[in-house]
């Protein structure tokens, strides 16, 4: 029901937009940037100062985050990959038709005045270059669609939390002779407490939803290398997989926040690239030594 919603949005304003904002001679220019500080799509600069974080990040979370691993479980035995990659298929339009506008705004100006003169974030230009070109309604439409987006990502997150905290944690450390509803109730006690901790995060000033993806796809990096270890090696010592997460986030974590406060780019590519690297090698020692002592 949400991906019909945030379909039919997309199918009522994308077009629009596209023709009232210049069409694709507007996305065209637009693929230089605003004002056309880059010299095309595949600008290094980007690639290096962006890129390269975000693709870490987006890889890291099939593999490593729990919500995808819950999704799989869920699956048909034998239909997980079919699911998978249907799922990526449809749900490519999304990127890539929501994209248009900020092309649309790059190549003209006009389109996001606000954005264009500096009064708002360029990470805001979808909703302001809907807001300009489409009558009021457009932004009643982009609003549902958007909260459709979020409700999706946001109730698989809380259904995971609640998971590990209750079960992986509770039922297993703290409580082992806790029934299925004592933890079911400890559930919605975490689910309860996460969604207040994200309400909190979100209310912090000059916290922007970009800064928060790139933090929460630093963090999850740090899964990545030990859940590929795990799965194309069996008996790897948990020493390895224990000291191999903490360490990249004790290390690379902090390094990635310095240079998002300091706005050095290169330290914080070297961060995610120190968090590949560190949590990738300690699971190989441990596999190497044959040890599974913590």
């Amino acid at each position: 029901l949400q991906m019909c919603i945030i379909g039919l949005g997309i199918a009522i304003l994308i077009p629009q937009a596209v023709d009232r904002g210049g069409g694709f001679t507007a996305i065209k220019t637009g693929f230089s940037g605003f004002s056309g500080m880059y010299g095309n799509l595949f600008d290094a600069h980007v690639a290096y100062s962006f890129g390269i974080t975000v693709t870490i990040g987006l890889m890291s979370g099939p593999v490593g985050d729990q919500q995808h691993w819950q999704r799989a479980f869920a699956f048909q035995e034998g239909k997980v990959f079919h699911g998978y990659l249907l799922a990526a298929v449809i749900f490519a339009m999304v990127p890539l038709t929501m994209s248009l506008p900020g092309f649309i705004a790059a190549g003209n100006p006009g389109a996001a005045p606000a954005v264009s003169a500096g009064n708002i974030a360029a990470q805001q230009v979808g909703p302001e270059v809907i807001r300009t070109l489409l009558p009021q309604w457009g932004m009643i439409v982009f609003m549902i669609m958007i909260l459709s987006g979020l409700a999706s990502t946001g109730d698989s997150a809380l259904c995971a939390g609640g998971s590990l905290v209750a079960v992986d944690i509770w039922q297993k450390y703290i409580c082992p002779g806790a029934s299925d509803q004592q933890a079911l109730r400890m559930a919605r006690f975490a689910v309860l407490g996460i969604a207040l901790t994200a309400v909190g995060i979100s209310l912090i000033p000059g916290v922007t939803i970009l800064s928060l993806f790139l933090f929460y796809g630093t963090l999850r990096s740090a899964t990545l290398m030990p859940t590929l270890v795990i799965l194309f090696r069996k008996a790897v010592p948990s020493w390895g997989i224990f000291w191999g997460v903490a360490l990249a986030i004790v290390f690379g974590l902090p390094l990635y926040l310095v240079g998002e406060l300091s706005g050095n780019i290169h330290l914080k590519v070297c961060a995610n690239i120190a968090i590949l690297v560190i949590s990738l090698t300690l699971p190989v020692i441990s596999v190497l030594t044959g040890k599974n002592k913590m």
